[in-house]
């Protein structure tokens, strides 16, 4: 199978990983940040790794080695989430705890603040579920055919929206649980993706209404959330029944309105839960709270060890 070159982002630093001449073989290709916690992962449009890092820093690496700090314009805060714009590739988006989100117009080198997100009706109930107690934005989704459509889920608080490029924000929340943890943007018309702390909810108008989707789920707590690039109806979820274990990863093929268990070639889910997910050449590739690395085949529904051993995994990257 030809793998994908993978970007890991850890608690104790950021990894690219290289496929070797084997398919369960992964090889070290750089390791930097060693000292720091890496929360999320992304490729500028100029080809650079940008890392966002607990200690208030946005790293920028050409090669993965040498990291290079990126701070102009943000403010003191832990960076949490990170996203590309798939059309304007030179627009970068950063979220933070507290919630707050920045936009770069050249590839991450600068950073300008958006609209405040204090804005909206439910911030009131912005919380964490661990001291202290700050909130936070746990990712971005850009829409793929309108520029200024942004997507903002904050845990513990909800599901925020612009339709300006962030100079305004409207919540798309209602019906939702405040913990949301990920939201995707497949494309197709009006659809989203959105996990939750009690499951999976599709919408198919951009928010405005939400279906929660958790038939086949063995546990409502939705980790990590992926879908193929190459059909926006199959999906990747990893749920969990608690934070450091008792968890089990499934699969949809009809756009989460049914799931599948896909535990094949997986071992023993009650010590670990996937904390990241991907998509990217050669399928799905999933990272717990262990270390461990996996690759599904998507031919007979397997996964594969990749790698073992590493520092906690938070975020993962298909990088070629």
């Amino acid at each position: 199978m030809n793998r994908a070159v993978l970007g890991v982002a850890t608690e104790r630093g950021c990894m690219v990983l290289k496929p070797g001449e084997e398919d369960t073989e992964y090889t070290l290709a750089s390791q930097g940040l060693v000292t720091r916690q890496c929360n999320c992962i992304c490729r500028a449009g100029d080809g650079k790794l940008v890392v966002g890092t607990e200690d208030f820093f946005v790293q920028r690496s050409k090669e993965g080695q040498e990291w290079k700090s990126s701070l102009e314009g943000l403010k003191r805060t832990k960076i949490t989430a990170l996203a590309r714009h798939p059309q304007h590739k030179h627009l970068l988006f950063c979220g933070t705890s507290t919630p707050a989100v920045y936009m770069s117009q050249d590839h991450g080198d600068t950073w300008k603040p958006l609209s405040p997100l204090e804005s909206l009706p439910t911030t009131p109930r912005w919380t964490a579920t661990k001291p202290p107690y700050l909130a936070s934005v746990s990712s971005i989704a850009c829409h793929s055919k309108h520029a200024g459509v942004v997507f903002v889920t904050v845990r513990v608080g909800g599901l925020a929206a612009t339709k300006d490029g962030g100079k305004t924000w409207i919540a798309r929340d209602e019906g939702l649980p405040p913990d949301v943890r990920q939201v995707l943007t497949p494309p197709v018309a009006g659809r989203l993706y959105l996990g939750t702390k009690d499951g999976f909810y599709r919408s198919d108008d951009l928010g405005g209404t939400w279906n929660k989707q958790n038939h086949g789920l063995p546990y409502p707590s939705v980790r990590a959330l992926a879908v193929a690039s190459s059909n926006p109806d199959v999906l990747v979820i990893s749920v969990s029944g608690t934070d450091e274990g008792t968890s089990a990863v499934a699969q949809s093929k009809d756009g989460g309105l049914h799931w599948e268990i896909m535990d094949q070639g997986l071992p023993r889910m009650d010590t670990r839960v996937v904390t990241a997910l991907t998509f990217g050449r050669g399928g799905f590739y999933a990272g717990t709270n262990r270390g461990d690395l996996f690759g599904l085949d998507n031919l007979d529904g397997r996964w594969t060890v990749l790698g073992a051993n590493h520092p906690p995994i938070l975020d993962l990257l298909t990088l070629a």
